[in-house]
């Protein structure tokens, strides 16, 4: 099967750049493609000497259903800032755009990608979800986290920061702290409920 590009995005990074010099830089883009299987990559290369590094990871899209609820996997940050966020398009090493838009907070954050945090760290979730326009006011959401090893259940305080529309949906701002336990792997276990129907997303963290 002959694969093509559906859409893509460019950012010219200068590193030299004083706003940038001693911060962790992060790359925003915002894509769009029909439902589907998709791999994605992204090209770090150098103007001047021609090098390059790539990654690459695979992704599906699922086809919009406006009267089902569902709740899209998060993206998960940490204390780690001041950092920098940049977006393709004109200009975008002056525009702030896509989540620190409205998500100012994202500048003291970096993105938790893997490895172990401290029993008490202070997460932030930022997480799409959808649900029917009648049942966005009804909408709840709860959190716990689950011992892998023991079966031992944790409930987390989830506090709600900010919130936006989408086209589909909106975009929530969260925050939680992770309780005190036993070093281990544990399942965080994110849930939206609205007018009896429930959506739910799991991330397996280490806490030391």
């Amino acid at each position: 099967m002959q694969e093509s590009i559906v859409d893509s995005q460019r950012i010219d990074l200068d590193l030299a750049r004083p706003e940038i010099q001693g911060k962790p830089v992060f790359l925003q883009a915002d894509l769009s493609a029909p439902p589907g299987q998709y791999k994605c990559r992204i090209v770090l290369r150098n103007l001047d000497t021609g090098q390059a590094a790539v990654a690459a990871a695979s992704t599906a899209l699922p086809k919009p259903e406006p009267d089902v609820l569902r709740l899209y996997p998060p993206l998960l940050l940490i204390s780690g800032g001041p950092a920098v966020y940049l977006s393709g398009g004109e200009n975008s090493q002056t525009k702030r755009e896509l989540l620190t838009r409205d998500f100012p907070e994202m500048e003291n954050l970096v993105p938790f990608i893997e490895g172990p945090l401290p029993g008490g760290s202070e997460v932030s979730a930022i997480f799409r979800c959808e649900a029917p326009a009648k049942a966005m006011a009804d909408l709840s959401f709860e959190a716990s986290m689950k011992n892998l090893t023991t079966g031992e259940v944790h409930v987390i305080q989830l506090i709600k920061l900010a919130e936006r529309p989408e086209k589909v949906g909106r975009l929530f701002f969260m925050r939680f702290s992770l309780p005190k336990v036993s070093p281990g792997t544990y399942l965080v276990e994110l849930a939206a409920a609205a007018q009896g129907s429930t959506s739910r997303v799991l991330r397996k963290i280490g806490i030391i």
